[in-house]
């Protein structure tokens, strides 16, 4: 009589039983919760930040707005500089356009990254007429002239230079390619986010 009993229990009294069950919410609610926390545990970790290639070079340089800029009044800014020659025709214009766009994409982060543009062969008069044509916020700074040692950084005159706030050097970019403008802006990102 009992085996007749145990055969007689339906499929949905099973589950009733099993729902109405605590330890089936606490599996449940387990599985819920607990797969992503696993997987965030084993999830890989972020990438480190780019390495320290150097210390930038210490300049004070008027910029086409009139003002004074220098490494000691850059505060603890991290900045992208690049070299801008007013006379090299297509070459001056390609760095004034990848400013231009490096300005454009990295506007989410803010006031935190500034871009540099040193030209060592402009006055802040020709400077000026190139802000006109890539009008810019109060984060980019074209600044007149370049000391040697700064166009030391820039082989051939080309490229951009990843500086964080305590003017260590953590990225060297050609700056020909949208690729290039990724990984300035990805390792900048990183550089900003350390403690």
């Amino acid at each position: 009589m009992v085996a007749s009993a145990v055969h007689a229990t339906s499929p949905g009294a099973r589950l009733g039983s099993l729902v109405g069950s605590p330890w089936f919410w606490v599996a449940a609610i387990g599985l819920l919760f607990g797969a992503p926390f696993l997987r965030g545990l084993l999830a890989e970790r972020p990438p480190a930040p780019p390495p320290v290639l150097g210390t930038f070079p210490p300049f004070a340089l008027g910029d086409d707005r009139g003002e004074r800029l220098s490494t000691a009044t850059l505060g603890r800014h991290a900045f992208i500089a690049n070299l801008l020659c007013t006379g090299c025709g297509a070459e001056g214009s390609l760095a004034a356009e990848t400013l231009r766009k490096l300005q454009h994409r990295s506007r989410n982060l803010g006031d935190a990254l500034w871009l540099l543009s040193f030209s060592p062969d402009a006055d802040a008069g020709a400077l000026a007429a190139i802000r006109r044509e890539h009008p810019s916020s109060e984060r980019l700074f074209l600044l007149a002239g370049a000391p040697a040692s700064v166009r030391a950084l820039f082989p051939a005159g080309k490229g951009l230079v990843l500086v964080d706030g305590r003017l260590r050097i953590r990225g060297r970019y050609p700056g020909t390619t949208p690729t290039d403008l990724d990984d300035a802006l990805r390792d900048a990102a990183r550089v900003l986010a350390e403690p």
